[in-house]
């Protein structure tokens, strides 16, 4: 089995704003073949290009994007983290705020 980091939007953020920080080393480390990021990620920082509308960062983002593997995500991912939630709010563990 392959191990991969799945990087989320916070550690992505920290990549394009250090690109020699801590993020980047460990980067190196493990190997860009070892860390992927998902489609909601790569929509997330998409969002902040465009409503900082910066050029310039936009520009870093994509190719950030284009550097590392964007996972699709794939039915059921929808019904699995429906269930997942619940049982982690049911059991006083909240993996994210409320909204509705």
């Amino acid at each position: 089995m392959t191990l991969l980091y799945l990087l989320d939007t916070n550690i992505l953020s920290d990549l394009v704003k250090n690109p020699a920080g801590l993020v980047a080393n460990r980067v190196r480390v493990v190997g860009e073949a070892a860390v992927c990021t998902s489609i909601i990620v790569a929509a997330e920082l998409r969002y902040g290009c465009a409503r900082k509308g910066s050029t310039a960062l936009a520009n870093k983002v994509e190719d950030l994007l284009r550097a590392i593997r964007v996972l699709p995500m794939d039915l059921p991912v929808d019904q699995e983290y429906g269930r997942i939630r619940a049982e982690l709010e049911t059991a006083g563990r909240s993996i994210a705020p409320t909204i509705f």
